[in-house]
């Protein structure tokens, strides 16, 4: 019978040489190993500054937070002009890194003695500006007490410091002045209440030079207090 010639179903290459199955292609594909990367030992130090440095920061804070002093505090109002004695002095701890130029509390005995040059109110913290060892009041100046019915002194309490007027009003049975009524510029030093004689009287400076007129119209009740804006 015939013969048929043999077919080979292996695929040649260009050269004529058998070209190997996929699978023996991928085992003989080499494999390269991974390099291994270097540690990056510059940022490591830099992120361990930075650690460093955010802790030494924490610390600093928290040493700041806990340093406190003892200073001097208001126990209790004290006019403008008026002394300051041991009853009006307190000690409280405050923080050493407010920024106040408060008054330490060993230097009591130093501002004993001294005048008020404002208003000062209790609970507030006693600073060095707010004392001075001049007389009050001052040069030019004449404390004068006005004492008044509250009909008229206004209908807002009066405070140490206010500014305030003090006008000549008519008698009860004088007519309407023609004329504007003379005033005075004043600023209040105490107030005191008088219940039993329904009366208020109120310490103010005036000038010197006003100071008799203040003192006769008060004496004969001829002068309403009025008070004038507290926006300086």
């Amino acid at each position: 019978m015939p013969r048929f010639p043999r077919f080979s179903f292996a695929s040649t290459r260009a050269d004529g040489a058998p070209r190997r199955a996929h699978a023996a292609n991928a085992a003989d594909t080499p494999v390269i190993p991974a390099v291994p990367t270097r540690p990056r030992w510059g940022l490591r130090i830099a992120g361990g500054v930075l650690i460093v440095v955010a802790v030494i920061g924490s610390l600093a804070v928290v040493r700041n937070l806990r340093a406190t002093t003892q200073v001097l505090v208001l126990a209790r109002n004290v006019a403008q002009g008026g002394r300051i004695d041991a009853a009006d002095l307190t000690v409280a701890t405050v923080n050493t890194d407010s920024g106040l130029q408060v008054v330490p509390s060993d230097k009591r005995g130093a501002v004993i003695g001294l005048a008020a040059v404002q208003p000062l109110t209790a609970g507030q913290l006693l600073v060095a500006s707010m004392l001075t060892d001049a007389v009050v009041p001052g040069r030019g100046q004449t404390l004068v007490g006005v004492t008044v019915a509250p009909a008229k002194l206004p209908a807002e309490p009066l405070r140490a410091g206010d500014y305030v007027r003090l006008v000549d009003t008519p008698r009860d049975q004088d007519s309407a002045p023609v004329q504007a009524p003379i005033a005075s510029n004043a600023q209040v030093v105490t107030v005191r209440a008088n219940t039993q004689a329904d009366q208020v009287t109120v310490d103010v400076i005036v000038p010197e030079a006003e100071a008799t007129w203040v003192a006769a119209r008060a004496a004969t009740g001829r002068v309403a207090v009025v008070l004038d804006s507290r926006v300086r």
